[in-house]
């Protein structure tokens, strides 16, 4: 009995979570909140992104462009879901950062 083998290559890209990029940091706040909380985000230096809100199963809860001063900003943010994990995504032309939360009413 002869067998075959296949190499298979897979290259990764790192993912940043979690605000882990040297430059920008984000925060939840409070995190398990019930649909009311502030997006931080410490030393974004991108003047246009997109916010982006899934569930955890992928659904897009929320969307919109915003332009930023660079620097340190507070964005107030309302969601209207139900319990469960919810991942916040900041877009930007360079790079994507992702937040996880929990929504608890």
């Amino acid at each position: 009995m002869s067998s075959t083998f296949t190499s298979i290559q897979t290259f990764t890209t790192p993912l940043k979570l979690d605000g882990t990029d040297e430059d920008l940091q984000l925060d939840v706040f409070p995190n398990p909140n019930n649909g009311s909380f502030v997006l931080n985000i410490n030393n974004f230096n991108i003047s246009e992104s997109d916010i982006e809100i899934f569930s955890a199963d992928g659904k897009e809860i929320l969307k919109w462009k915003m332009e930023f001063p660079t620097g340190n900003i507070s964005i107030p943010i309302e969601i209207n879901a139900a319990n469960g994990i919810y991942l916040i995504r900041i877009v930007t032309s360079e790079k994507v950062y992702t937040k996880k939360f929990i929504l608890n009413n």
